[in-house]
């Protein structure tokens, strides 16, 4: 034998050795990817409905032969219930209301053994049916709660010949609803992302439990289920017992046990729908829970306090519990649950490593512990949304544990934004069909990457903001997405169109829809598919709200008519309007997550959601805009774009919206739960929480692959709808990605556009003060000119990267900008002003990109030469000196606003100083303020030598050119304040945002309680007198307002309260029948021709609403030798209604409507009536 030779046995005790090792490290491994979840609860607090759900949506279900199995159960369940009934009147003393129902109940008394090959006894199904119509036995079911009846058989009784079938085979939900005791331990396997998770259920009554709470000290997660429904209900086991003190008496003893102290404890408060359902009849305090001081029937409040009772009972401050409001029985809802276990686990995982690794708690550790965690779970990207923010040095991110009782978890406000699944699939009505049909033929055709890639933005060689990728394949080039409804952003030779504010003071929709057409043209002509625009979030509910200038106005009517003439102008030229932001988006201030600080949520109640921000929405839905951006901030502590009850319940549902749902940049938290409610397409990717994400989810079937179809259904038929996929230029061809370097031109304007460009410019200046006929003025031999908004910036220079050029800062401090867009401005906001230049939009992405502009200071210039006036200016000094022989002089400031960041103030000192020392030199001061947002004037308006004030907002290139021809009377200024300017900050209901502070540190919330009463409904209901009121603006002659007539269309005895009509794009049909119409003269008085908007004002006869709304309005020009003009009304149903909160419907109230008509919403000569 030679050295160091084995014999066989020796070899082959070797070789098993390694075959065990190999078997150990291969189990190793697959331990190192397995969770372990422990269902815990009381008894009937649906454990076994999960696992079955678990089963259901995650293990391929059940088999024909195993639903058959259930067959006897599901009977069971059924004569047991009847059983339990039976007891019940015995004790109780019920009588049958029928006495033959004596003989029915003792003959489905009688033990039947079925076998799950045959059909359910037929003998059984009169006598049930007649039981269950039975009043007595109805009496019973009330008191069902006092003998452990289950909640399932009204479920099944409501089916009876369904179940009876012959046929009959188990329904998914038929087997949801079953109940069988659970003894002992039950297992369920399944996959999810690149995890096994192994879900352990066990008997839920007490004699159960001793029996296995040492076996799962190595659990992952505890899943504790509590019956929410059940704090009225008895034990099964002890009839004297309650569900709720049983599940509170449990929980207290599982959160604080030594077995669990290192499994994270997630809390469902189950059968939410139960709960709402029994709580108007069976108030929480008539059970023992009088601790509760809520309303009596406030499922929300209700909830929360629960929720805050078992949370409570954790006596370990370091142990987080996570609380979800559930219904085991909606799977839809059990997915999103489950989407958010997964993203605890990974919270969780990475946690452990940065404790583990204290490299990993830096920034750049951060992001390798995120890789790792992705790593060792796959597919789990989506739970990122979940990662607790850390503060670092120089983030400026609060500690939110430093303020006592702070809330520390999102859970806290969990329910406050009722779910809503699944997601509709789009409707393809009416003239959306043949589109519809189209791209259900283009889905059929592609590849599952393929229908993924369409979803998310992908990089491009162009400067589109965002590019859908092509595929050529199927003849898809891809579309590029373009900043914004004010003009084109970041290329060449493209206009600088009036912005939202400044079409909204001019009251003009024939104007609006011109604007949209010129705009539209230049966005095709650029090869842009996707304007990113109109903006009607933010409606300007913050008078300091950094975006105001980009919507049309506070008035919910007023925004939505002329979005409804931008959206029809725009994609009557083929290009899709993304309108944004939806919805509540009234703030920048905590706009984003940053820091440990959640983004803010917008809390509003469901009627002033509709009466008030959804209102516009509708309007655009209903002119058909295809799609629709949803928000950055959350709204009832929901996420903008993952909140169901908006995107599903609302805007696809009840509006019937057919196009598709965009993120704004970056508003995408989350993977899955965005998919499930209603998110169609993130931006800007292709990195994020979809992408390659999306597909493992679609194929480990966390999102249905049929959501996903419907995404990219809605998103190519929306390309053909438009008309996109035949004759539409290449997508981003004339969107270089660098314009300093040589490129192909493609110029963009048409010289057909250059009127509506100026009468534009010219008409959203509103004149709100001229005295001593200060204007227009009379042949000026000499003026001069003061303030630094007068001349253009010192540069207009398209440079690569975050340039002044292009966000619209040239004026401002672009680093100061450049701060709040990302995320680390001045708390307090943005200066009042942009010093350096004047503005002709605001800053951020809804800025233009300037060609050719004329300023004041260039069109005055040119005018002074013609005329040989003579002209001095200083815009540099604060304390100039004046020349006292001044024919007048004008003073131009500006009030500076811009995404990132709200305003600092409505007032600026520097400004109002300058207003003030001119005026005490100069016996006619004309003030011009380019305002991207209210602007107060109390500072200066009063001194009796500032003889005139316009508002000139954002006129876009026109400019000066539109402002001289006013001042100099060759125009006449017919602009209306979209808006109220009050005298004192302290008027307005909300002037500034809402910020983070004390237990909201983390989590910061604006409350909307105002409700419906902002601006002039403000003003009106508190009798507060306006410096300026809403739709108020002088011309140069007057006008008189004679013979109102008012007239029903219809006999209104006729009218249903409800309506009834089918829902397509905007919602039921009958809204927008028009049931009144109102006409009324307008007469020009003075010597001058103009142009006069006449407004009407509707009082509704129903108790909380305003004093007036807006319900009309038409501009008419009236020349001064003219006859009256004649304006004419419609009022629709929607016009007239009220959204009634119970039957989720607009109402038709009955009773005596005031109509008003005049200028303004104070000046109002003609008032009529009409009862409905």
């Amino acid at each position: 034998m030679c050295f160091g030779a084995r014999d066989k046995g020796e070899v082959d005790g070797a070789a098993r050795s390694r075959e065990l090792d190999k078997e150990i490290r291969a189990a190793e491994k697959r331990m190192a990817k397995e969770v372990k979840l422990l269902l815990l609860g009381a008894g009937e607090s649906g454990k076994s409905t999960v696992l079955k759900q678990m089963k259901l949506i995650y293990a391929q279900g059940f088999s024909k032969n195993e639903k058959l199995e259930w067959k006897p159960v599901i009977f069971g369940n059924i004569v047991q219930s009847f059983r339990l009934i039976f007891d019940a009147m015995n004790e109780m003393d019920i009588k049958f209301e029928i006495e033959e129902n004596e003989k029915n109940m003792a003959h489905i008394m009688v033990d039947y053994e079925m076998r799950a090959d045959e059909p359910l006894p037929m003998d059984y199904l009169q006598p049930i049916k007649r039981l269950w119509q039975d009043g007595g036995v109805k009496q019973a079911i009330e008191k069902g709660n006092e003998y452990a009846l289950h909640d399932n058989l009204e479920y099944f009784c409501a089916d009876l010949d369904r179940v009876w079938d012959k046929n009959y085979m188990p329904t998914d939900q038929d087997l949801l609803r079953s109940r069988l005791r659970t003894t002992g331990i039950t297992e369920t396997i399944f996959d999810l992302g690149q995890l096994t998770y192994r879900m352990f259920d066990v008997g839920g009554q007490r004699s159960e439990r001793k029996k296995w709470i040492h076996c799962f000290e190595n659990v992952n997660c505890l899943l504790f289920l509590v019956a929410i429904s059940g704090y009225d209900q008895c034990l099964v086991e002890d009839k004297d017992g309650n569900q709720m003190n049983e599940a509170l008496m449990l929980w207290e003893s599982i959160a604080n046990s030594h077995w669990f102290t290192k499994s994270a404890l997630i809390l469902f408060l189950n059968k939410m729908d139960l709960f709402k359902e029994k709580l108007p009849k069976s108030p929480i305090t008539a059970h023992g829970f009088t601790d509760y001081h809520g309303p009596p029937d406030d499922w929300k409040q209700a909830s929360k306090y629960f929720m805050d009772k078992f949370r409570a009972l954790n006596r370990n401050p370091e142990k987080e519990i996570y609380g979800h409001f559930t219904n085991a029985t909606d799977t839809n809802l059990l997915k999103i649950t489950m989407s958010s276990v997964q993203d605890m686990i990974i919270q969780r995982n990475l946690k452990q490593l940065i404790l583990k690794v204290p490299f990993l708690a830096t920034r750049k550790g951060k992001v390798i512990a995120v890789v790792v965690i992705l790593v060792i779970i796959g597919g789990g990207l989506a739970g990122l949304a979940a990662l607790p923010k850390k503060s670092e040095g120089g983030g400026g991110g609060s500690q939110a544990g430093a303020v006592a009782g702070a809330i520390t978890s999102d859970s806290h406000f969990y329910g406050q934004s009722p779910p809503v699944y699944p997601s509709p699939d789009m409707p393809g009505a009416g003239p959306w069909a043949e589109s519809l049909a189209k791209a259900r033929s283009f889905v059929a055709n592609m590849t599952l990457t393929e229908k993924v890639n369409i979803t998310a933005g992908a990089s491009s060689n162009t400067s589109c903001p965002g590019f859908v990728p092509a595929l050529p394949r199927l003849g898809f080039p891809g579309m590029c997405l373009g900043d914004a409804g004010q003009g084109l952003r970041g290329t060449d030779f493209v206009s600088s169109w009036p912005s939202g504010i400044h079409v909204g003071a001019s009251w003009n929709k024939a104007l609006t829809q011109r604007r949209g057409a010129g705009m539209g043209g230049e966005f095709r002509t650029k090869g842009v598919n996707v304007l990113l625009g109109p903006v009607i979030g933010p409606l300007g509910r913050v008078v300091l709200s950094g975006r105001n200038w980009e919507g049309f106005s506070i008035d919910p009517y007023l925004a939505g008519q002329l979005v409804s003439e931008t959206v029809s102008a725009v994609q009557g030229v083929g290009v899709i309007t993304s309108t944004k932001h939806f919805i509540g988006n009234e703030q920048e201030t905590h706009r984003n997550p940053g820091g440990d600080i959640e983004a803010v949520s917008s809390n509003i109640d469901d009627q002033t959601l509709h009466e008030l921000y959804l209102w516009p929405f509708q309007d655009a839905v209903r002119a058909g805009s295809g799609n629709i951006m949803c928000s950055y901030q959350r709204v009832n502590n929901s996420y903008g774009c993952a909140n169901s009850k908006l995107l599903n319940g609302i805007l696809k549902t009840e509006l019937g919206f057919e196009g598709w749902v965009v993120s704004d940049w970056g508003a995408q938290h989350a993977g899955i739960s965005t998919a499930l409610a209603g998110l169609d397409m993130m931006m800007p990717g292709p990195d994020g929480f979809w992408g390659s994400n999306l597909e493992t989810m679609i194929r480990n079937g966390s999102v249905p692959e049929a959501r996903l179809n419907d995404m990219v259904a809605r998103i190519i038929a929306t390309w053909y709808q438009f008309g996109q996929d035949n004759g539409f230029p290449r997508p981003g061809i004339g969107m270089p990605n660098d314009l300093t370097k040589a490129h192909q031109i493609v110029d963009a304007r048409d010289t057909s556009s250059r009127s509506t460009l100026f009468d534009g410019a010219l008409e959203g200046q509103v004149l709100v003060k001229n005295i001593r006929n200060a204007l227009p003025l009379s042949n000026p031999k000499m003026l001069s000119l003061f303030g630094y908004s007068a001349k253009n910036p010192d540069r207009n220079t398209p440079t690569a990267g975050f340039s002044p050029w292009l966000f619209g800062t040239e004026s401002f401090n672009h680093a100061e900008f450049m701060g709040g867009f990302f995320g680390t401005a001045n708390p307090d906001g943005t200066t009042p002003i942009a010093q350096y230049g004047t503005i002709y939009s605001g800053g951020g992405s809804g800025a233009t990109s300037q060609g050719t502009v004329i300023s004041p200071f260039d069109a005055l210039v040119q005018r002074a030469y013609d005329d040989d006036t003579a002209l001095f200016w200083d815009f540099t000094n604060g304390e100039p000196p004046v020349v006292p022989i001044s024919d007048a002089c004008l003073v131009f400031g500006n009030a500076y606003a811009t995404e990132g960041a709200d305003r600092r103030s409505a007032r600026d000192d520097y400004t109002d100083g300058l207003i003030k020392h001119i005026a005490d030199r100069c016996n006619n001061t004309i003030v011009v303020l380019h305002n991207a947002g209210i602007r107060l004037v109390d500072q200066f308006i009063d001194h009796p030598n500032v003889t005139a004030l316009i508002f000139a907002h954002l006129p876009g290139q026109a400019s000066g050119k539109a402002l001289v021809s006013l001042l100099h009377g060759d125009s006449y200024p017919s602009g209306k304040l979209p808006y109220t300017v009050a005298k004192n900050e302290s008027d307005y209901p909300v002037f500034g945002p809402d910020r983070a502070e004390g237990i909201h540190l983390r989590f910061p919330q604006s409350n909307f309680t105002e409700g419906v009463f902002v601006d002039y409904r403000h003003f009106d209901a508190k009798n507060i007198t306006p410096r300026y009121e809403f739709g108020f603006g002088l011309g140069y002659t007057t006008f008189e307002y004679a013979n109102l007539s008012v007239h029903k269309t219809t006999d209104s005895n006729k009218l249903a309260e409800l309506p009834t009509g089918e829902v397509l794009m905007g919602g039921q049909t009958d809204l927008w029948d028009v049931i009144v119409t109102v006409s009324a003269e307008v007469r020009n008085t003075g010597q001058r021709d103009g142009a006069e908007v006449a407004q009407l004002y509707l009082g509704i006869p129903v108790q909380g609403q305003p004093v007036r709304q807006l319900r009309g309005f038409e501009k008419v020009v009236v020349n001064a030798s003219a006859p009256a003009a004649t304006v004419r009304f419609e009022l629709t149903r929607r016009d007239l209604s009220v959204w009634d909160v119970v039957a989720q419907k607009w109402r038709l109230s009955k009773g005596e409507y005031k109509v008003e008509v005049g200028g303004s919403s104070r000046d109002l000569p003609l008032v009529g009536r009409v009862v409905i």
